[in-house]
């Protein structure tokens, strides 16, 4: 049976250093990106929810609720997930452990994983304990990349308004969270 590790948050939590590491304190060769999934997605398929990030998705159902936030999160997700199975399948097939990061995972997509024979899923949800830890996160973020900002800071309340729907979800799952300070 092969392993799928799956590191799952919000932006800026800390899903990509914490796959990095693990991978390479266990000898994993793969780890696979949703952000680099979805940017290929935009370019072929370019489903409107995937032409906005997680955060800013609500935009597509009406003005801004906690409703529409959640609502457009999981539309987001849900036409990454799609290619997130196909290329979880592969790595099944090939018979190699891999980690899958980012922030297009949610019960509903783990569950797809599940249903992959010859797969085992380990999931762990990744989240911050304040807006000032996300808000550190970001800022450091920031100061490593170059390029255009990203204005992550500018969307706190709707990605924490994000990792308390994910909270609800692994909880109802039983899906293991890991607070990244």
């Amino acid at each position: 049976m092969n392993k799928l590790y799956v590191f799952y948050g919000i932006a800026c939590v800390g899903k990509s250093t914490m796959a990095l590491r693990f991978a390479y304190d266990h000898a994993i060769r793969t780890i696979i990106s949703s952000d680099y999934i979805r940017e290929v997605q935009r370019v072929y398929a370019q489903p409107p929810a995937l032409m906005k990030v997680t955060h800013t998705a609500w935009e597509l159902f009406g003005t801004q609720s906690s409703e529409t936030i959640i609502q457009g999160f999981l539309a987001h997700v849900d036409a990454v997930a799609p290619a997130l199975v196909a290329i979880a399948q592969k790595l099944a097939n090939d018979g190699f452990d891999a980690i899958v990061e980012g922030v297009h995972v949610y019960s509903h997509v783990l569950d797809q994983f599940a249903e992959i024979s010859g797969l085992v899923v380990l999931p762990r949800l990744l989240v911050v304990s304040s807006e000032a830890v996300l808000l550190d996160h970001i800022q450091r973020k920031e100061e490593e990349r170059s390029g255009e900002a990203k204005a992550w800071k500018d969307h706190l309340p709707t990605l924490l308004r994000i990792q308390n729907f994910l909270v609800e979800d692994a909880n109802e799952h039983h899906i293991p969270i890991m607070c990244t300070e």
